[in-house]
């Protein structure tokens, strides 16, 4: 029976920062798949797609097995999903401890185009933020009296509703 992972879980190392990485990459081991389980020098192994999801991880995320679990005249299996891989555990190994096992390492691999992604966007607010910074400081322009009309609302009657219609060009309708 294996026993439990014998590495402290990256996610609640505050130290610990996961490192994201380029589109199609693989490797082994931590901290995006378990290393010694269930045997020492049992190294699992682990591969991203392209797809990443709005908070910037990939949703194309693939851990391999170990070489030594792995069978032989078999391709290198490898699962898609968290779901398949613990019915594969439960299957295979089942007195182990699922949740330590999962705990062991990070599901969740960031990407380095959100990354880049992200910086772009804080770079295009930064100057959006400084225009409108700059357009805010100019004198508001000045209005003729003559051409202005006394009263804040238009009224506007349609054969279906009542409309009105202030002078900021919003429509309120009643």
């Amino acid at each position: 029976m294996p026993g439990p992972i014998n590495v402290s879980n990256p996610i609640d190392d505050a130290n610990n920062f996961l490192m994201p990485v380029a589109p199609f990459e693989a490797g082994e081991g931590l901290p995006y798949a378990p290393m010694d389980w269930p045997n020492p020098s049992d190294n699992w192994g682990w591969r991203v797609g392209k797809r990443i999801d709005n908070l910037g991880y990939y949703t194309e995320r693939f851990i391999y097995l170990p070489r030594h679990i792995q069978r032989t005249d078999v391709p290198r299996r490898h699962f898609n999903s968290k779901l398949a891989l613990e019915r594969y555990l439960k299957s295979e190994f089942s007195n182990a401890d699922i949740e330590g096992f999962f705990a062991g390492f990070s599901w969740k691999v960031p990407s380095s185009l959100s990354f880049a992604l992200n910086r772009r966007a804080s770079k295009a607010n930064a100057i959006i933020s400084t225009m409108s910074n700059n357009e805010s400081q100019t004198p508001p322009p000045t209005t003729d009296p003559a051409t202005t009309p006394s009263d804040p609302q238009i009224e506007i009657q349609t054969p279906f509703q009542e409309v009105s219609a202030p002078k900021n060009n919003t429509l309120i309708v009643n």
